[in-house]
């Protein structure tokens, strides 16, 4: 009797057929009675309330539930927390969930997402083909077997001799893999058109939500307000890969708690300030010996900017142990954090009701403050989106 998973799917829900090695399904029954549930191919994890037909020989056994246009996996079976949904006009597929050695395909995924994942369909976050990319290219038993002596080779090479064709066979595998998870069926490399089509996707995605957060902005708390910019941030400024809210500085004057600390790929770090954009003045109404100036708002922020870098660079050691330990407790990940020159990032206020003196005088004032913060208001950052929009839209043609 073969060990053979199959799925299927029917207009209500996602279903997997187990066929054991046994001569029948006894023994799962005897272990969900005994354990409260069991686990097929360290992947699906299930107990009475998800089987929906026992063929003796086979379990059919419930993976996810029609939820409209998708297919919603259950979070309990696969062992995952955030929601995936697959398009319902995807194929089937037993590899879409287990690998070599019995690696959940999903419980991979969903430990590196910060987000629900919807694949496929026109409303998907995840393209299809992008998604069957990520399943080609899965490490398989073998690669692993390579890359194992490779690295063995790599680790000792300075002190002994070593077979050198241990990492030429790995790199000549990994490149003809690599060459054939792009060619499929005679057809052509994915094309930059395609890459740009699915940038332009993204930076739509990301524009009509910040459209709708400020057409709705009062409807957020700050903290709520502030975490989906900081977000939002992050995409648009792509050399940002972690961020850290309200990280500490310990001062003689105590602790200052700045909204966000940016940190690029080197681990250098830029402090954010984010403000809402409602009733918040950017420049001034009325002007002064013909010149508009900088809002109270505005202003106090800067300065509060500034002192933010002021005792950042004064603690520097110290800041730098805290803010390391404070992403460690946050995601078990180890980062090297460099506090070198911070420079500051303040979003506030809307700029698209400012007259052409005030918007000239706002560009002075941005420029005379470059070397502190970029001072950006959220019409500036939905500008940015339509740049890249225009950009994208250009190479899809």
């Amino acid at each position: 009797m073969a060990n053979v998973l199959k799925v299927a799917k029917n207009h209500e829900n996602l279903i997997c057929e187990y066929t054991p090695y046994a001569e029948n399904t006894s023994f799962i029954f005897e272990k969900i009675n005994q354990d409260g549930s069991y686990t097929v191919k360290r992947t699906f994890t299930i107990s009475n309330n998800e089987i929906l037909e026992d063929k003796e020989n086979s379990i059919e056994f419930e993976i996810g539930k029609k939820d409209g246009d998708y297919y919603h996996l259950n979070n309990k079976v696969l062992g995952i927390e955030h929601n995936i949904f697959i398009y319902e006009d995807m194929k089937t597929d037993i590899s879409y969930f287990v690998a070599h050695e019995n690696i959940s395909i999903m419980k991979k995924i969903d430990d590196i997402l910060d987000e629900d994942l919807f694949i496929g369909g026109k409303n998907g976050n995840l393209p299809e083909n992008i998604f069957e990319e990520l399943i080609k290219k899965f490490p398989n038993k073998h690669e692993l077997y390579l890359y194992s002596y490779m690295r063995i080779g790599v680790l000792i090479q300075d002190y002994l001799l070593t077979k050198k064709e241990n990492h030429i066979v790995y790199e000549n595998y990994m490149s003809k893999k690599n060459k054939n998870t792009f060619i499929t069926d005679h057809k052509d490399i994915i094309t930059e058109k395609e890459i740009a089509e699915n940038e332009y996707l993204k930076y739509l995605y990301i524009k009509n939500k910040l459209v709708k957060m400020l057409e709705n902005e009062t409807i957020y708390s700050e903290k709520d307000w502030q975490n989906e910019i900081a977000k939002i941030l992050t995409l648009i400024f792509p050399m940002y890969q972690s961020v850290v809210e309200e990280p500490v500085i310990k001062t003689d004057e105590g602790d200052k708690r700045p909204d966000f600390i940016f940190i690029d790929v080197n681990g250098n770090i830029d402090i954010a300030e984010i403000k809402k954009s409602y009733n918040i003045p950017i420049m001034t109404k009325t002007q002064y010996r013909n010149n508009y100036y900088a809002s109270k708002e505005l202003t106090g922020t800067l300065m509060q900017i500034e002192k933010y870098i002021y005792h950042l660079c004064r603690t520097a050691k110290n800041s730098e142990k805290l803010i390391k330990n404070k992403i460690f407790n946050q995601t078990q990940e180890e980062l090297d954090i460099y506090i070198r020159n911070p420079r500051g990032i303040i979003i506030l206020g809307r700029s698209n009701k400012l007259n052409a003196d005030q918007l000239r005088d706002f560009e002075i004032l941005r420029r005379k403050y470059k070397h502190i913060a970029d001072i950006i208001s959220y019409d500036d950052l939905v500008h940015r989106l339509d740049s890249l929009l225009k950009k994208f839209e250009y190479k899809t043609i």
